[in-house]
């Protein structure tokens, strides 16, 4: 068990205060994190239609944040 800061015998359970933080998601995009080759790889494996050069090149084009 931990202590609380100041309060010398007020134990508390460290699970359940960090169920109760304020969560965040962290989200990230497949094309942010592979070369485009990669990508469209994956898409001729797994993509009904899958994505041509051109197309995948789009997705690494960003107009703003």
């Amino acid at each position: 068990m931990a202590r609380k800061q100041g309060k010398q015998d007020a134990e508390f359970d460290v699970v359940d205060w960090l169920r109760k933080l304020p969560k965040v998601e962290l989200h990230l995009h497949l094309e942010g994190t592979i070369q485009p080759e990669t990508l469209l790889e994956l898409s001729r494996r797994h993509d009904a239609e899958p994505l041509t050069p051109e197309s995948a090149k789009t997705l690494y084009v960003y107009e703003n944040f």
